[in-house]
């Protein structure tokens, strides 16, 4: 059984940053879009994932990052990805490379 913590910080308004740790897979994916949905209310300017702690990403994870990436869209903000794990940031390359969603990695 995987697992997987995530905690919401905010440095200044409207700024936020989502941090797992863990693995986000389909059995833990709808936490972290949990985490995604509270701050839709919260009309966030700029989200930042940190993904340091994510050891294991499926395409469910990444299915939560495109809908947080739709909504800043939404909102027109900005919206980062830094601190991959090796594994993980290779999950991103490989769709970057179909597609334009995902190019300050």
């Amino acid at each position: 059984m995987s697992s997987l913590i995530v905690t919401t910080s905010s440095e200044a308004e409207g700024m936020y940053t989502i941090s797992p740790v863990g693995s986000v897979d389909s059995e833990t994916s709808m936490i972290l879009e949990k985490e995604v949905e509270k701050l839709r209310g919260e009309d966030p300017k700029e989200l930042t994932f940190d993904m340091g702690g994510v050891n294991y990403m499926s395409s469910m994870g990444v299915r939560v990052v495109i809908i947080a990436k739709k909504m800043m869209k939404e909102n027109n903000g900005k919206m980062n990805l830094r601190n991959f794990q090796p594994s993980v940031k290779k999950v991103f390359e490989v769709i970057n490379a179909f597609t334009s969603d995902f190019d300050n990695l």
